[in-house]
């Protein structure tokens, strides 16, 4: 399960995942809401879980990936790292 972690002295959050591999990982995400940074935790976490299983993605999360393309693509870039 992805989780939301907020630093105390900027209010950077990030997003700590279990990968692949079953060690944490963290995508730091800036200085966005708490609900937009669990929006993207869920995402992160259906994408774990389907790249564990070999499914398909649910569609919205396959929205929201061609959208952080255009929009942040430096998270894309990170999320294609993972």
């Amino acid at each position: 399960m992805a989780s939301v972690s907020t630093q105390k002295n900027t209010g950077l959050r990030r997003v700590i995942f279990h990968g692949l591999d079953g060690r944490r990982s963290a995508i730091h995400v800036g200085k966005i809401s708490l609900a937009t940074a669990r929006e993207i935790a869920g995402h992160i976490d259906h994408l774990v879980v389907c790249r564990q299983s070999s499914t398909d993605c649910r569609r919205s999360t396959r929205d929201w990936i061609q959208r952080i393309r255009s929009d942040w693509p430096k998270l894309a870039s990170r999320l294609a790292d993972m």
